[in-house]
């Protein structure tokens, strides 16, 4: 059975994306070329990797092919190394990613447990 780590939700990651850098989904879902809309796609695809999510459905989702997917892969990854206010971006999404996460686990949980106890709503 894999890790609950790596059955990525991208689209609670594209939220979590949304949320720490301040911008729609719509501007880096696509072809957006602004300054922000490439540093949030970068950081997407950063997370969504480092997270363990299928290439394929990544490049469908922010509309790129797979191949220049793993050219961005590999170029951001460098870019991440040597620069720290990137590298903190990349850990807060994946932080807010996880926190969304569980808690949509946990709801989920929540709501199984009382479908279990008779109580109707």
């Amino acid at each position: 059975m894999a890790s609950p780590e790596r059955e990525v939700e991208p689209y609670d990651l594209i939220a979590a994306v949304e949320k720490v850098c301040r911008i729609p989904k719509e501007d880096f879902c696509g072809p957006g070329k602004s300054a922000p809309a490439i540093m949030a796609k970068e950081m997407l695809i950063l997370a969504e990797l480092q997270l363990g999510a299928s290439m394929k459905i990544l490049s469908e989702i922010i509309g790129i092919s797979s191949s220049a997917l793993s050219r961005r892969h590999d170029a951001v990854r460098l870019e991440v190394r040597d620069n720290e206010n990137a590298n903190k971006l990349a850990s807060e999404i994946i932080q807010q990613y996880r926190s969304m996460r569980n808690l949509r686990i946990a709801k989920s949980q929540a709501c199984s447990e009382n479908s279990g106890t008779g109580v109707s709503n």
